[in-house]
């Protein structure tokens, strides 16, 4: 039996407390000095020689766009403006907003992880946290690319968690979120795939909190976690729906005290302690066994904060959770999260640091039901298994999943994610015809059932770009290429066949999520 654990990338600097990243000395947090801010985009995105940086498979136009449709997930979400302008300049210059692949400077000098870090965001601000300039910097000693290419980071949702730092968002202890502090981009020996380039609650309420002006309502909940009458700085409070899902997140500052901002309504928050800095990461969840006061289900309208929510946590063991994760054949798959198809069954899995005892799985009841007892993996006791058919109707996103082993227990905040199922039953040319060739170029549409969750128009993103490829969270691989995308519904998806196509047939796949794809649909290639 083969165990892998799949490494999670680290994309900057480590969780200090609270979701937004403060002036060291002042504490005051960092954000844009207005709700706009333009950053100039390098035309140069491939190093001369060398086997690192942006693939050399990649246009720049492919590039462009992907970094073109973060910028326009932030925006349109919070109705920030964010403007990209291209430039000759590759370099980062002191005071400068430029987004920039070739350029080495930050990671020579230490300034950011050159063995860790995909990408880094610097930033230059006053005092008071405004933002006078903030540039982001791909490590060209990493492999990069923005169309799924196998062994590289994802350029979009790279540039998706980099542009969260640039307005101001630290990490969150949210799996779902595009800021949490690790992001999972490779399977290996799997077929290509696109990671899903969307934000969560999480992410737009964090905003939010930064920028009040803006037109997104949100009230905000602060308290304070103690320990023996103490501040606790090294626990996550979470605020969960009416459904079980995962809405805000916010881990606390030094001094016990926490944040979260919400959407208007009711909420009831959970407190997950941390034993240590050293574990405060989100693949590698840690739960006192001591008690918590609470769950507190409270109400919140838009531009109130309700202050004095506390909570005391008690004494007691750790139970440690390091992925979430599935089992394919023989070999179980670890992850920071894992996606899985509504409608499906599936068996999912826990990895604990320690096997003292059996684990108990439970879950919100509108994800789905719970399937046969508990189990192992077969050599592997620290992987706890369960059973797990996911309902039909159940909506996309993420949910928690709570872990038990005798009195400890952990809830992982967003460790399973729902995805469409995406049944794709044939494809058709232009004209209606299913029988047809395809070339390089020309357009076709994927006809079937549950293959989007909500409807999207892909545009170009630049002008004179091309057509992204990625619409509402669903891509299309054709062979080992991702199709440009015009629209996506849950009955018919029309994409562009992409060149560099080799051979008489290809397979056309759906994907809807990490680990979540149709069945294959072949079509015939010309030239």
């Amino acid at each position: 039996m083969l165990v892998r654990f799949l490494p999670a990338v680290i994309l900057a600097a480590a969780l200090e407390g609270g979701s937004l990243l403060r002036n060291r000395v002042t504490g005051q947090p960092l954000r844009l000095s207005g709700t706009a801010i333009t950053f100039k985009l390098s035309r140069t995105v491939h190093l001369a020689g060398g086997d690192s940086g942006v693939d050399p498979r990649d246009s720049a136009g492919n590039v462009h766009t992907a970094v073109a449709a973060a910028a326009r997930a932030w925006a349109e979400t919070n109705r920030l403006t964010i403007n990209l302008e291209l430039t000759d300049q590759t370099t980062i210059q002191p005071g400068d907003s430029i987004i920039t692949f070739v350029d080495p400077s930050l990671f020579d000098q230490g300034i950011c992880d050159r063995a860790n870090f995909v990408a880094c965001a610097v930033h230059w601000y006053l005092p008071d946290g405004r933002v006078v300039g903030v540039s982001i910097a791909f490590n060209p000693y990493k492999k990069h690319s923005a169309s799924g290419l196998r062994g590289t980071h994802d350029i979009g949702l790279t540039a998706l968690h980099e542009i969260g730092h640039a307005i101001g968002l630290d990490h969150s202890p949210i799996l779902d979120s595009v800021m949490q502090a690790g992001l999972e981009v490779d399977i290996p020996g799997a077929e290509p795939f696109f990671p899903v380039r969307e934000l969560s609650r999480d992410d737009i309420y964090t905003v939010a909190s930064a920028y009040p002006e803006l037109p997104v309502e949100v009230g905000r909940i602060t308290g304070t976690v103690r320990r023996g009458g103490e501040p606790h700085p090294l626990a996550i409070v979470l605020a969960v729906d009416s459904s079980g899902r995962i809405v805000q997140g916010a881990s606390t500052a030094q001094d016990g005290t926490y944040t979260l901002p919400v959407p208007p309504g009711e909420v009831t928050l959970a407190v997950i302690p941390v034993p240590d800095r050293a574990s405060f990461a989100p693949w590698f969840w840690t739960s006192d066994g001591g008690k918590a006061s609470g769950p507190e289900t409270i109400s919140v309208s838009a531009g109130q904060t309700r202050t004095g929510t506390d909570f005391g946590i008690g004494e007691g063991g750790a139970l440690s959770v390091r992925t979430v994760g599935y089992v394919n054949v023989d070999t179980y798959l670890g992850y920071a999260a894992v996606t899985f198809a509504r409608g499906q069954s599936v068996v999912f899995g826990v990895s604990r640091n320690n096997a003292e005892g059996p684990a108990t799985m439970e879950i919100s009841p509108l994800l789905g039901e719970l399937e046969g007892a508990p189990a192992t993996f077969p050599g592997a006791a620290r992987i706890a298994l369960q059973g797990l058919k996911i309902a039909a109707g159940a909506e996309p996103g993420p949910y928690p999943v709570l872990v038990k082993t005798g009195n400890l227990s952990v809830l992982i905040a967003g460790g399973l994610r729902v995805a469409v199922a995406a049944n794709v039953e044939g494809v058709r040319d232009e004209n209606g015809a299913t029988d047809a060739t395809f070339r390089p170029g020309q357009k076709f549409t994927i006809f079937g059932t549950d293959l989007a969750h909500r409807d999207g128009t892909g545009s170009p993103l630049l002008p004179g770009g091309p057509l992204p490829t990625q619409v509402a969270g669903i891509s299309v691989r054709v062979a080992d290429r991702f199709a440009l995308i015009e629209s996506v519904s849950s009955s018919s998806i029309v994409a562009v066949v992409p060149d560099g196509i080799q051979g008489e047939e290809a397979d056309v796949v759906v994907h809807a999520g990490t680990t979540v794809q149709s069945k294959a649909v072949k079509i015939k290639l010309g030239q």
